[in-house]
C-alpha cells in the first residue's frame, strides 16, 4: 500500500511538474501576445495623437495667416513658419504608421493633397499682401476656398481618428483579454506550485515514515536475533538433550547434547522428521 501511495505520488509530482512547465510557456506565449497587443495599442493612440497635432498646426498657420493679413505685423507669421515642419512631418508619420491599413493609406493621401492646397492657399495670401496687395489677398480669402479645404481637412482627419478609435476599441479588449489569460495562467501556476510542494512535503513524510519503518523493524529483528542466541546459548548449556519439532514431528531445534545422544550433528536433522531419523534404543533415553 505504501509503495502504491509513494508510486501515485511520484507520478503526480511528475505531472505536476510537467503541467507547470506547460503553464510557464503558455504564460510566456501569453505574456509576448500581451506586448504585443500593448504595443499596438499605443501604436494607435499615436496616430490619434498625430492626426490632432496636425491639424492644430493647420489651424495654427491659419491663424497667423490671419493675423498677419490684417495687421501686417511680421510677428504674426511665426506661427505660420514653426508650423510648416511640424505638418509635413505629421503627414509623413500618418503615412508610416498606417501602412498596414490600406483605407487609412487612402484617406491620407487626400489629406495630403488638401493640405498641400490649404498651405499654398495661405503662403499665396501671405505673399499678396508682403506685396501691398492687401485687396487681391483679400479677394482669395472671400472665396472661402480656404474655409472649404480646412473644412475637408477637419472631416478627413474625423474619418481618419474614427477608424483608429474603432481599432482602439478592438485592440484594447485584445490586450484586456491576454492580461486575463495571463492571471489565469499565474493563478494556475501558483495553485500548482502550492499542490507540488504538497506533494513533495508527502513524498519527503512517506520517505521519512519508510526509514523509520525500516529502522524499527531492523531494531525488532535485532532484538529477535538477540533473543534467540541468548536462548540458544541457555539450551546449549544445559546438560540435558533439547529438541524442538513442529507440528509434522520435524526438528526444528537440537541443542549440542541431543545431537551427541542421537550421534548426529544438529544441523543435519534439521527439518527431517524424528521418527524416521531416530535411531534404535535412543527414544528412551530423550523421552524417558
Amino acid at each position: 500500500m505504501k509503495r502504491s501511495h509513494h508510486a501515485l505520488t511520484l507520478i503526480a509530482i511528475g505531472g505536476l511538474s510537467i503541467g507547470l512547465v506547460g503553464i510557464g510557456i503558455t504564460a510566456y506565449w501569453n505574456f509576448l501576445r500581451y506586448s504585443d497587443r500593448a504595443r499596438w495599442v499605443e501604436h494607435t493612440y499615436k496616430v490619434i495623437d498625430i492626426s490632432e497635432t496636425l491639424l492644430s498646426n493647420l489651424e495654427d498657420a491659419e491663424t497667423g495667416q490671419r493675423g498677419y493679413l490684417l495687421t501686417a505685423d511680421p510677428e504674426y507669421l511665426e506661427p505660420f513658419n514653426q508650423s510648416q515642419p511640424s505638418i509635413r512631418a505629421a503627414l509623413e508619420q500618418l503615412k508610416q504608421l498606417t501602412q498596414d491599413n490600406p483605407a487609412q493609406q487612402t484617406s491620407i493621401k487626400r489629406l495630403k493633397i488638401l493640405v498641400q492646397r490649404k498651405l499654398q492657399e495661405l503662403q499665396q495670401t501671405i505673399e499678396l499682401k508682403k506685396r501691398n496687395q492687401s485687396q487681391a489677398a483679400l479677394k482669395i480669402v472671400l472665396q472661402r476656398q480656404g474655409k472649404t479645404w480646412m473644412d475637408q481637412i477637419r472631416q478627413s482627419t474625423a474619418v481618419i481618428e474614427q477608424r483608429e478609435r474603432l481599432l482602439l476599441t478592438q485592440r484594447t479588449d485584445l490586450k484586456h483579454l491576454a492580461a486575463a489569460q495571463i492571471a489565469l495562467m499565474l493563478c494556475f501556476a501558483a495553485f500548482a506550485a502550492i499542490l507540488l510542494v504538497a506533494l513533495l512535503a508527502l513524498l519527503a513524510l512517506l520517505a521519512w515514515s519508510a526509514t523509520e519503518h525500516r529502522r524499527a523493524l531492523e531494531h525488532t529483528l535485532d532484538e529477535v536475533k538477540q533473543s534467540r542466541k541468548t536462548l540458544t546459548d541457555v539450551l546449549e548449556s544445559i546438560t540435558d538433550a533439547f529438541i524442538s519439532l513442529d507440528q509434522d514431528w520435524n526438528y526444528i531445534y537440537l541443542n549440542r547434547r541431543a545431537g551427541e545422544i542421537l550421534r548426529r550433528s544438529p544441523e543435519s536433522l534439521i527439518g527431517k522428521n524424528i521418527w524416521k531419523e531416530l535411531p534404535e534404543g535412543v527414544g528412551p533415553i530423550l523421552f524417558g
